[in-house]
């Protein structure tokens, strides 16, 4: 999810299909012709557990729930989800968490690991209000 502020991109990045069984050390992806995603793996050196690897994903028609888009506002954020939101489970701030991060863009050593950064300032952000304005996917 990008956007430009003040002539700045920034974004976020949410996770796709955590926990669902993909594992770590993505480096190529290719759409096939009926649509589903092939995703390569591959481990260096000995660093990732599992090993390298081929994997794929087949769209089963049911789009998971998820943050569609979010856009930074001035209270806060504006999110918009992809299925519609109970509005009781929607506006219980306990029901999102939020950090930040930071890399450091620097030459590395080779034995840090060619995939690996270190994420840097991480801080939780608070969440200390979510509102639902009138269409059923989006919150404020």
């Amino acid at each position: 999810m990008l956007e430009k502020v003040d002539g700045e991109f920034q974004g976020a990045c949410i996770p796709f299909i955590d926990g669902h069984g993909l594992r770590v050390a993505n480096n190529r992806l290719a759409f096939a012709p009926d649509g589903s995603l092939w995703i390569g793996q591959i481990s260096f050196g000995g660093w990732i557990e599992g090993g390298s690897g081929i994997q794929r994903i087949v769209f089963t028609g049911n789009a998971p729930m998820d943050v569609y888009t979010m856009s930074l506002t001035r209270n806060g954020f504006d999110l918009t989800f992809t299925q519609p939101v109970d509005p009781a489970t929607g506006t219980s701030p306990v029901n999102y968490k939020i950090r930040r991060y930071r890399y450091e863009y620097k030459n590395k050593p080779i034995e840090e690991g060619v995939d690996i950064s270190t994420q840097i300032d991480v801080q939780d952000v608070p969440v200390t209000n979510a509102h639902f304005p009138k269409m059923e996917r989006k919150f404020l």
